[in-house]
């Protein structure tokens, strides 16, 4: 409203205030506009006016005001179109799929359109966990980056517009303002079905291999020896069923020996025999070759065990022994036959030339055909 007098003049600035004594009449309407500077609009006459006057000029400087702020919001429309173009340029320039979400709606790159097969919000896309069960729709890793405000890395199959369910890996992070409080979120994912698919096809040739294998194998944790996987090979070597044998931690239940474990060094490969006893309590002796895999910081992070079984050696050895002593007695035989034989040659060459002058049926001719 329009005042008179001292009672404005109190309300301003001493040097304002001076100023307005020695002017006329000064109008002022201030312009409040959201992200600019305060300002105000001015009428300044050099002698006194009456209210009409003054309310004829504040309606033309109120207008001028509301002017000014739709330009201001004009403005600001135009930046934030200028910077949502250059958002999105940048967006589209990133080969990974990206989605930017904000009060506002959501920004998609035409790669995330691309592995989303779809032109509709993400939000349209049906998700589930690698084990193909459904994903919780109240605990996404979008709801939860949204709730703590912490970053959150995720890998799920996603099931595109077109039906066709793709694995998905990426990480949403979250945009928080001045006050903690998350205003938006950024989503960077690509497809990674096809590593997958390599990765499972060789998991699962290596694990074929591993179980194919006619030498027995075992793996085992480097700090506890707890047994994490064994081949069948090993399992018929022990008589052991597979829940029987996964989770033992040393001593195991087919050491028959009573050695302890030996610790091996990462690098370092060790071989040393043992005695196993099966299920069935029969002993088998074995030659157990040890190596340390190491982790990522160099320290001992499972053990790999190859095991053979040495029956048919010792076996074979035992057999190598007989033979041995089988032969010596051959030799000794041959020996003992031959001094044995010499005599006897003897004997029967006279007894033939002693035959050939006795008379048949003579008694010396008799006895002589006995001795020979």
């Amino acid at each position: 409203p329009f005042v008179d007098g001292e009672t404005h003049l109190a309300c301003l600035p001493a040097e304002m205030a001076e100023l307005v004594r020695r002017l006329g009449t000064v109008l002022s309407v201030p312009v409040v506009v959201e992200g600019a500077p305060p300002v105000s609009f001015q009428a300044i006459w050099e002698s006194p006016q009456n209210e009409h006057v003054c309310d004829v000029a504040a309606a033309k400087l109120r207008l001028l005001a509301r002017l000014t702020d739709i330009a201001f919001r004009a403005e600001r429309e135009r930046d934030r179109a200028r910077q949502e173009r250059q958002l999105r340029a940048v967006l589209e320039a990133v080969p990974h799929g990206l989605v930017v979400r904000t009060d506002r709606g959501a920004i998609v790159n035409s790669a995330a359109r691309d592995l989303l097969a779809t032109h509709e919000p993400p939000e349209t896309i049906v998700l589930h966990e690698l084990d193909g069960s459904p994903v919780d729709a109240e605990d996404t890793p979008l709801h939860r980056a949204k709730r703590t405000g912490d970053p959150q890395s995720y890998k799920m199959w996603v099931t595109r517009a077109d039906g066709v369910q793709r694995l998905h890996e990426g990480t949403i992070g979250p945009v928080t303002d001045a006050d903690g409080r998350v205003f938006a979120t950024v989503t960077a994912f690509r497809d990674v079905t096809q590593e997958h698919e390599e990765r499972f096809a060789t998991e699962q040739f290596l694990q074929s291999l591993f179980g194919a294998l006619p030498t027995s194998v075992g793996v085992a944790t480097a700090d506890t020896g707890e047994v994490v996987s064994v081949n069948r090979a090993f399992l018929d070597l022990i008589g052991y069923e597979l829940d029987e044998v996964l989770g033992n931690v040393h001593p195991y239940p087919w050491w028959a020996d009573g050695m302890g474990n030996i610790p091996v060094e990462p690098g370092v490969t060790s071989t040393v025999e043992r005695l196993f006893r099966r299920k069935d309590g029969t002993l088998v002796p074995v030659e157990t070759t040890r190596c340390a895999v190491p982790d990522s910081s160099g320290a001992p992070a499972t053990v790999v065990s190859v095991m053979t079984d040495l029956s048919e050696r010792r076996a074979f050895e035992q057999q190598l022994i007989q033979s041995g002593k089988l032969a010596s007695i051959g030799e000794l035989a041959a020996g003992v036959a031959h001094e044995v034989n010499n005599p006897l040659f003897a004997i029967l060459g006279l007894v033939e030339f002693l035959l050939m002058d006795a008379e048949p049926g003579t008694k010396a001719h008799e006895r002589l055909t006995v001795i020979q």
